[in-house]
């Protein structure tokens, strides 16, 4: 029952051999390089996906003020 994250996919193949292995999730750069934490907060927002998180107060918190 637990969920497992593949570090490091970057590239398609490795990416399809994640669910052979069982392992329910994975990051690396084949999905996105490195952000910075603003950055990805942006995206995060932007995405709608801050509205499938458990704390979206905290997330919008933590989003710089534009300028």
């Amino acid at each position: 029952g637990l969920h497992t994250i593949a570090e490091g996919v970057e590239t398609l193949p490795q990416l399809r051999r994640v669910p052979m292995l069982g392992v329910t999730m994975g990051q690396g750069f084949y999905f996105s390089p490195p952000l910075p934490a603003e950055t990805c907060l942006r995206v995060l927002v932007e995405s709608g996906m801050n509205k499938r998180l458990s704390d979206t107060t905290r997330l919008r918190a933590l989003m710089p003020k534009p300028a």
